[in-house]
């Protein structure tokens, strides 16, 4: 698997990484995760997702991106595409910007890959918190005892998680890492850290959204399972 993010902080990466094994657990709970290959995608998608390049296809780092998922496809490669919904769950469009412009995107890979003349083995996940990774990560309410926090902030920090929990997690809230005293200091460890996917799978619809999406992909399907993934004619 290879991981593609727009998050460029110090830990995006890693954190998402660490959430997409969660995932992979929770479809598939015999999985050994640490056996679980998951690289960093290369120099040409981290310049177009920093800054949101990979939505236009007029600059040029986006005709990177597309080249490089091209080839990722028909090397067999599963592609985790991170991206926020930037918009609380309950306002966003249906479609919403993001996803009209993650199509055009998939068509244009799709596109370069049909010129190639090989056949399409790998595929495309997105990975979509709303309204931003935060959403997800601020469920894990155990871990933040053992963040180091003073007492002070600690106990800001639960006082403010238990007043914004809703049936719907955290995906309701604009900007949370704005508003949270955690922001997004600590989300590496909020990942890593025993991160609860079946209150996620309870509580966030975009995390349930996700998993669901997953769950459709035949070539995820056929990697969890062992078997050879199916040739895709894109």
């Amino acid at each position: 698997m290879v991981v593609v993010t727009e998050d460029s902080g110090k830990d995006g990466s890693a954190t998402v990484t660490a959430l997409v094994k969660k995932l992979l657990k929770q479809l598939a709970p015999s999985l050994r995760t640490n056996e679980v290959v998951i690289r960093d995608a290369g120099s040409a998608a981290k310049r177009a997702m920093r800054g949101h390049d990979w939505k236009s296809s007029r600059l040029p780092h986006r005709r990177e991106l597309v080249n490089e998922l091209a080839t990722r496809l028909v090397t067999g490669d599963l592609v985790v595409l991170h991206y926020d919904g930037d918009i609380a769950w309950s306002k966003r469009p249906k479609p919403s910007s993001h996803d009209e412009a993650v199509a055009k995107l998939i068509d244009e890979v799709n596109l370069r890959v049909t010129q190639s003349g090989k056949p399409m083995v790998g595929a495309i996940l997105a990975l979509v918190p709303h309204y931003s990774v935060e959403a997800w990560l601020y469920l894990n309410h155990d871990a933040v005892r053992s963040l180091p926090l003073t007492e002070q902030e600690r106990a800001r920090a639960v006082a403010w998680l238990r007043a914004n929990q809703t049936v719907g997690g955290y995906d309701h809230i604009h900007k949370p890492k704005d508003v949270c005293p955690l922001a997004d200091k600590h989300n590496l460890a909020l990942a890593k850290n025993a991160w609860p996917a079946d209150k996620a799978a309870e509580r966030s619809p975009s995390w349930r959204q996700t998993v669901a999406r997953w769950s459709d992909s035949r070539e995820l399907r056929a990697h969890l399972t062992g078997k050879t993934p199916p040739t895709t004619t894109p």
